[in-house]
């Protein structure tokens, strides 16, 4: 007769033990394949570097010119055909413009002559207003205080005003329509050599250049790339050519401008299209909003652009500067060490059961070892428990 066996609860406990061992294989096995779940979430965006301004300026200069006289200060809101500037060319002397104010002394000491005895209120108003201005010139000139070249402008005003009326009050004589006619001689001589420079539209007028004007304008954002901005961070770039001597001043359209930046073709970290990020600057305290425009990585690194619609203040004549842009975003966030790069270009792998596929992403914000992730196409590619593994 066949023997029975009874089975006892150390088998069971046995059997219990090899099926959490299988467990724990498995699963080490499981992890074995580097996967981790991609979560919705919350990060903040941080990018700093040395930054590149590009302007939306105009250039405008004249004949190649021996002298140049300014009717605005640097950095003065001008309009349309606004007075900007006087420039004398090559050809013109001092002696011409000697010339020309020895006649006016006479011709004003010939009219003070026929008005002598006469007593005229509004020539003595005028007369002491031009005595009080000279005083002020002189002592702008010791740097006791006063704009000298406002006035400068302001005392020529008045002498234009007070040479005008006593044209208008004083009966010529033939001696004074004489010196009238050799003024007039002296003025068309001197026209020849001068030019008036007005404003070609309405903006913020400066006399500085850096020799970037034409390449760093936000006509040429097409051509400009990561290796032209980094050269000028360097300063190493060979389009610095200086700028031309004809040219006089630079008129700023002051609310549109952009800031570049470049990163490392490597680094997966890039701004997000579309998206409105703070800037601030450690040179200056000052603060603007901007979007982010699409990166473009070139064979050497990647350009960052930001374009700004706010008025950019003193940062008119300014070309580089340090600068951090910040945003809160949001997107997926997966393990940094999850993030591939090729070409430039970042991506993700994802378990598709039985396969993998690769997913094209843009890495918006990175915090220690997570990365904020966003997929490229806007299909819904990628969505919160979706399963990454390593690339």
């Amino acid at each position: 007769m066949a023997r029975r066996f009874r089975v006892k609860g150390r088998f069971y406990a046995f059997l219990l033990a090899l099926l959490l061992i299988g467990g724990v294989v498995i699963g080490i096995v499981v992890s074995g394949r580097n996967a981790s779940v991609v979560r919705a979430g919350v990060m903040t965006a941080r990018m700093e570097g040395m930054a590149v301004i590009i302007r939306d300026e105009q250039c405008v200069g004249v004949d190649k010119y021996d002298r140049v006289s300014f009717y605005v200060d640097e950095g003065a809101a001008v309009t349309d055909a606004q007075d900007i500037a006087l420039v004398c060319k090559w050809g013109y002397s001092d002696d011409m413009m000697q010339a020309l104010l020895t006649v006016e002394g006479q011709i004003y000491a010939a009219q003070t002559a026929l008005l002598a005895g006469v007593e005229n209120a509004d020539l003595a108003s005028i007369e002491l207003q031009i005595q009080n201005k000279r005083l002020a010139v002189r002592q702008a000139e010791l740097g006791e205080g006063g704009d000298l070249l406002t006035l400068q402008r302001e005392l020529a005003e008045l002498l234009n005003q007070r040479a005008a009326f006593l044209t208008q009050t004083v009966q010529p004589t033939s001696a004074l329509t004489e010196l009238y006619n050799t003024q007039a001689e002296r003025l068309a001589q001197l026209d020849t050599y001068r030019e008036k420079v007005t404003a070609a539209g309405t903006g913020r007028v400066s006399f500085y250049f850096d020799g970037y004007e034409q390449t760093l304008n936000t006509d040429k954002l097409d051509t400009i790339n990561a290796s032209l901005i980094s050269g000028v961070v360097s300063g190493s770039s060979d389009l610095l050519s200086g700028a031309p001597s004809n040219l006089v001043y630079r008129l700023v359209n002051p609310n549109l401008w952009y800031l570049a930046f470049v990163t490392p073709r490597s680094q997966a970290l890039r701004l997000a299209a579309g998206e409105r990020y703070t800037i601030t600057f450690s040179d200056c305290a000052l603060q603007f909003a901007g979007t982010a425009m699409n990166a473009s990585a070139s064979e050497g690194d990647v350009l960052n652009l930001i374009e700004i619609t706010e008025d950019m203040g003193e940062l008119y004549r300014t070309r580089k500067l340090n600068a951090t842009v910040a945003a809160e975003l949001s997107g997926y966030l997966i393990p940094l060490k999850y993030v591939g790069v090729k070409d430039g270009s970042a991506f993700v792998t994802v378990d598709a059961g039985d396969s993998e596929r690769t997913i094209e992403i843009s890495v918006v914000a990175v915090d220690g070892d997570t990365a904020l992730v966003r997929a490229l196409s806007a299909d819904g590619s990628l969505a919160a428990g979706m399963r990454c593994v390593k690339p």
